[in-house]
């Protein structure tokens, strides 16, 4: 016998009395590796739930976000307007008239034309 058909026959021989132990070790590796791509695949969709969640939740964020806003853009319409651009003026008028004092001395005062086609003075206030 040559040493290649010898190393064969030597292989041949561990292999069948190993044979249960090549063949439980072989399944083992097969379902390792199917529980892994198993592992895999659940992880993925694990992500993919988890994503669609974290997506979810930030839409329903975003619409609180909206509708408060709009309630707040309401809220702003139904407030009354307090403060006119004369509030100053007509407080101060108001009060010279309860004390009958005048604070500002140049309140109002006429405007006299010389030119005939005006009328001969306007008022002004």
């Amino acid at each position: 016998m040559s040493a290649q058909s010898e190393t064969r026959f030597r292989a041949a021989m561990i292999g069948t009395r190993y044979a249960e132990t090549i063949l439980k070790s072989q399944q083992n590796m097969i379902l390792n590796e199917s529980n892994k791509t198993e592992k895999e695949r659940l992880r993925k969709k694990k992500a993919n739930t988890e994503a669609e969640i974290k997506a979810a939740k930030m839409e329903l964020k975003k619409m609180q976000r909206l509708k408060e806003m709009q309630i707040a853009r309401l809220e702003i319409d139904k407030i009354q307007r307090t403060v006119e651009w004369n509030d100053a003026l007509y407080v101060t008028r108001e009060f010279e008239k309860l004390i009958g004092v005048r604070t500002c001395p140049v309140r109002s005062f006429t405007i006299v034309f010389s030119d005939s086609t005006w009328a001969n003075s306007v008022r002004v206030f």
